[in-house]
């Protein structure tokens, strides 16, 4: 079942609101073009960048979706302290498969970016 990218950030936005970060901003209409992140939100004094993405029913562009999605999000530690790519949950399906393809690769950004870069999964 395809998951749109606006729920994503739907639910993203609720969830900030409810944890009490600030300065909480959205967008609405994420395939307008917009080059900056899809949220932004600050807490304890860090800057947030979000990045989300929802879930194709083509495995193709699904994929496509998620390495674009991690650039973005990698491209985002310039400006923020912390970003997060933020996926519908059915992603947790394919990410053990994902991560033991490319071990070593994930090893090295969890290492690089530790306590920096963080999936978040949505329902």
């Amino acid at each position: 079942m395809a998951v749109e990218q606006q729920a994503v950030i739907d639910a993203l936005k609720e969830h900030l609101e409810e944890k009490g970060y600030s300065n909480v901003q959205c967008v609405t209409n994420p395939s307008s073009g917009v080059t900056g992140p899809d949220a932004t939100a600050e807490k304890d004094g860090k800057g947030h960048a979000f990045e989300c993405i929802g879930y194709s029913n083509k495995g193709s562009k699904r994929s496509r979706d998620f390495y674009n999605a991690i650039w973005q999000v990698l491209g985002r530690l310039d400006n923020y302290d912390v970003v997060v790519l933020c996926l519908p949950r059915r992603f947790q399906l394919g990410m053990k498969t994902r991560i033991e393809n490319r071990r070593s690769g994930w090893k090295a950004l969890g290492d690089a970016f530790k306590e920096r870069l963080y999936l978040w999964y949505w329902n």
